[in-house]
């Protein structure tokens, strides 16, 4: 993995990881890492996100659904999607590749 990918450019890559469950509860999700035997709660827009993750998808693609979804101004949308996406990478719960090497 390049460094230069964790930036979250529009063209990288992101799908959920293979080491994990999830379970919708209402409106958010529960992630269990079996690896490390530890979960997770996301709310409705993290949600979203998971459940978006569960085909491979290119950071543009993600945002543009979120934004299609809920109301949220893009500046906002950004900021909030690398953050969830920087602490759902740093727990190893996605896979992140470059679509140039995809």
């Amino acid at each position: 993995m390049s460094a230069d990918i964790t930036d979250f450019s529009d063209s990288v890559i992101v799908t959920a990881g293979k080491e994990q469950f999830s379970c919708a509860l209402g409106e958010t999700v529960i992630l269990l890492d079996m690896k490390a035997g530890l979960y997770f709660s996301l709310d409705n827009v993290g949600a979203a996100v998971w459940q978006l993750l569960q085909q491979p998808r290119t950071v543009k693609e993600i945002r543009e659904s979120i934004l299609e979804e809920f109301e949220v101004s893009a500046d906002v949308c950004q900021s909030d999607l690398i953050s969830l996406l920087r602490e759902l990478l740093a727990r190893n719960l996605i896979e992140i590749r470059d679509a140039a090497t995809a």
